[in-house]
């Protein structure tokens, strides 16, 4: 990441005033990005900040935005010698302004917003997100990482909490990089994960997993699934009075999900019907 101002010349500045007078300008890198936007707020100008709101956004080398200055931050900033410096320095970073972080392929594995802690994400190597844990989830006694488990065809097909002291940079380490398939117990069926990032033995043992959510498509063979009502029509709806009946073509959508009520083995069973044009 650079350092310092931008060169001269490298910068466009566009200037809007509205009907009522009201100044704003946005400065824009060669790459089209915002880098500085202000608002004018008062007509006293003392300082290039002064009179103004000013939200600043840094991009690295890549032009991936790093972070989002706002408004209080930059009037710290300015206030500060424009450094972060100290523990004050430190919490107005946090309390003021959005940080992100990248792999380096390029994908997002830490976002930070004002006043909250980091979430962190991991990816497999089909760029499926796999692995999320917030603040809180960071802070339990017991870590915990909520993952997602996928189908061949990138579809989602569990969602579970994962207790583990392992860090972002271990559970990266530990995602198959080869096609597999995982075998898994849901209610009353199996359910398969395509390069699971949880070994089979970890998704089976309920005292560090805890699924919270399954996905099912295509059909509905899966545990639990709801017949499909026939004692209501859409005469409501349309004045022909049109019968509703499920179609058989379903292969790819969404047809079923089970989601657990928590704190408990229970889960709540939801099926999904759709007509001949998919709806």
């Amino acid at each position: 990441m650079n350092l310092g101002p931008y060169s001269s010349n490298t910068l466009f500045k566009n200037t809007y005033t509205d009907d009522q007078g009201n100044v704003s300008v946005e400065f824009t890198n060669n790459a089209g990005q915002l880098v500085l936007k202000k608002v004018e707020i008062s007509k006293s100008h003392p300082t290039p900040h002064g009179g103004w709101i000013c939200t600043y956004h840094i991009y690295d080398d890549r032009g991936l935005l790093r972070f989002i200055i706002q408004p209080e931050g930059v009037n710290y900033l300015e206030a500060n010698g424009w450094s972060f410096a100290g523990m004050a320095g430190q919490l107005a970073l946090s309390g003021w302004c959005y940080r992100y972080e990248y792999d380096d392929e390029g994908r997002l594995t830490l976002k930070q917003e004002p006043g909250t802690e980091p979430k962190q994400m991991v990816y497999n190597n089909r760029d499926r997100m796999v692995f999320t844990q917030d603040g809180n989830q960071n802070d339990k006694a017991s870590k915990e990482w909520t993952a997602i488990l996928y189908d061949g065809l990138d579809r989602p097909v569990l969602t579970a909490l994962y207790e583990t002291t392992a860090t972002a940079q271990q559970l990266q380490s530990q995602i198959p990089v080869s096609n597999t398939s995982t075998s898994l117990s849901a209610p009353g069926a199996t359910v398969s994960a395509f390069n699971s990032p949880l070994a089979a033995a970890d998704l089976n043992n309920s005292a560090v997993t805890t699924v919270l959510k399954y996905e099912f498509y295509d059909d509905y063979t899966y545990p639990g699934a709801k017949s499909f009502r026939t004692d209501f029509d859409n005469g409501l709806a349309y004045t022909n009075g049109d019968p509703i009946s499920p179609t058989q073509r379903t292969l790819s959508l969404p047809t079923g999900k089970l989601v657990r009520v928590m704190e408990t083995n229970n889960f709540l069973e939801t099926s999904t019907y759709y007509d001949e044009k998919g709806r």
